[in-house]
């Protein structure tokens, strides 16, 4: 059974194919449209064309063979018939599906779930959803048992976690969709807000309901606080809001799995790890609304008696085709390398700043070894190199991806392949690797597994060279622009930065 995924309405658009319960391929349309966080109709913007043509490509499968073209949104509620957006909505999904015959809608929040819990591998769970707003709910608490999900709880707009995250951004200075730099800046804050209540509880018969003050967004324009205070403030109530709704429904299992681009917070995730009554904890690492897509094919693959697949990597979009060619083109100088990793590892233990791009790209928002930026974890000035490259604030932290060693610099096991969560960092970790530390000992880590992937090698090599088995890995890209995709993006952003060098496939290009 083929079902094809499709986010179109809200922002992060993309597309998704589901052969049989297991998702082949997937992709932002912001990595093709080259328009970071290409926004859906709903706002404006327009469907995901791109995204839609090459998983089809990509599958070999033509839209008249699609089993099931499953959209996220709520799209024939009485109260939209006349929402022009949502009409649109609609007639999109009539360009792909005239007759309508298997076309499928779903709930935003029961797509994040599902993308939650099925790609988990879970038996039973608790699955938490948390955003901004899709389709009138902000936050949703399910339970999943035995492959299926039965939603027990909703909140609605009005007590948004993420509109809330958003107002303190927001005040903080920070642009859209920044949130990430709130989180990062916390670390550095001291003071809490101390006025009237942001957040109240409520009592019911199962434990208590929490409510937003109706004039938080007025209130915290007022605020008068300095930006790390802020941030801490926004954070703090963030986690104790998030953590008192997972006390009360430890009864369902001690897996917690979550989605939702309140998700994306890998401090707040951290803190849910280190929780005694949670034993494992699984983040969509599309945690985003393009993860919606993937939740909406496991829901078509539910309903129709097929068992949906635990996700076990995100190298789901397109891999790096044509390198000689393209290179030959456009008369670049590189040299073939038959071991790109330990080439690799030996720049970097020389300090150097390294773009380094293999294989198929990464879903979602963390490049995990495939589309990275690389630095040496022991220098602090590789570390600020890194940030000026990316154009961020300068006291963001970089994010080590390690690998299995004699060496242990955290507690592995609550460390995430797909880099979604904070963990704490040891003595040892910290002298060995202080530029991928943040001020508060902990790191956003990546555990690298796949031995066969040259990113393993890589790691391996570089601990070979330096004893560290750690490289920073950030994404590669420039603020503002998506992840690179192409051999065309990657050398775009080699030869339009302060890189040093760039190992595409295995050609290593120098300046």
């Amino acid at each position: 059974m083929v079902v094809l995924g499709i986010n179109s309405f809200t922002h992060d658009i993309g597309a998704v194919i589901n052969i049989d319960g297991v998702i082949h391929c997937a992709i932002e349309e912001e990595r093709l449209s080259l328009n970071k966080h290409h926004l859906g109709l709903e706002s404006g913007g327009d469907y995901p064309k791109k995204s839609i043509e090459w998983v089809l490509e990509y599958t070999g499968i033509s839209i008249d063979e699609v089993d099931f073209i499953a959209h996220v949104g709520t799209a024939h509620h009485p109260l939209l018939k006349e929402d022009l957006a949502v009409n649109k909505y609609r007639e999109f999904a009539k360009t792909l599906d005239p007759n309508q015959t298997k076309t499928i809608f779903w709930q935003h929040h029961a797509a994040h779930a599902a993308s939650a819990y099925y790609a988990s591998g879970f038996d039973k769970a608790l699955v938490l959803t948390m955003d901004g707003t899709g389709d009138w709910t902000s936050l949703s608490i399910s339970e999943g048992a035995k492959g299926c999900l039965c939603q027990t709880h909703g909140y609605s707009n009005n007590d948004s976690l993420g509109f809330l995250y958003e107002a303190f951004t927001k005040k903080a200075g920070f642009d859209y969709f920044a949130e990430g730099s709130l989180t990062a800046l916390s670390a550095f804050g001291k003071k809490s807000y101390s006025g009237p209540s942001l957040i109240s509880w409520k009592g019911h018969r199962y434990g208590s309901n929490y409510r937003l003050n109706k004039d938080y967004q007025k209130i915290i324009e007022n605020l008068d606080l300095d930006p790390a205070d802020l941030a801490f403030t926004a954070q703090d109530l963030l986690e104790r809001t998030v953590i008192k709704l997972i006390k009360q429904y430890d009864y369902i299992n001690s897996n917690v799995a979550l989605a939702g681009g309140v998700a994306l917070n890998c401090k707040l995730n951290g803190k849910i790890q280190e929780l005694p009554q949670v034993e494992n904890l699984f983040i969509q690492p599309a945690a985003g609304d393009v993860g919606t897509a993937i939740g909406a094919t496991y829901l078509v693959c539910k309903a129709e008696g097929v068992k949906p697949k635990k996700m076990k990597d995100m190298y789901l979009g397109p891999d790096l085709l044509n390198i000689k060619e393209y290179i030959n083109k456009n008369k670049f100088k590189a040299v073939y390398t038959k071991d790109p990793a330990r080439l690799a590892a030996k720049l970097l233990s020389e300090g150097k700043v390294l773009a380094w791009a293999q294989g198929r790209l990464e879903f979602g928002p963390r490049a995990l070894g495939h589309r990275s930026l690389l630095g040496d974890p022991r220098s602090l000035i590789v570390k600020d190199k890194l940030n000026r490259i990316k154009q961020r604030e300068e006291w963001r932290p970089t994010c080590p991806s390690i690998i299995r060693s004699d060496k242990v610099y955290m507690d592995y096991d609550r460390v995430s392949r797909f880099m979604t969560k904070a963990a704490r960092v040891n003595k040892l970790g910290c002298k060995e690797m202080p530029a991928g530390i943040h001020i508060d000992n902990t790191a956003r880590a990546q555990l690298v597994e796949d031995k066969n992937d040259p990113f393993y090698k890589l790691i391996k090599a570089f601990e070979q060279i330096t004893t560290v088995p750690a490289v920073l890995n950030t994404s590669l890209n420039t603020r503002g622009a998506p992840i690179c995709n192409s051999v065309e993006d990657v050398l775009r952003f080699f030869y339009s930065t302060e890189t040093d060098d760039l190992i595409i496939g295995n050609y290593h290009l120098t300046k």
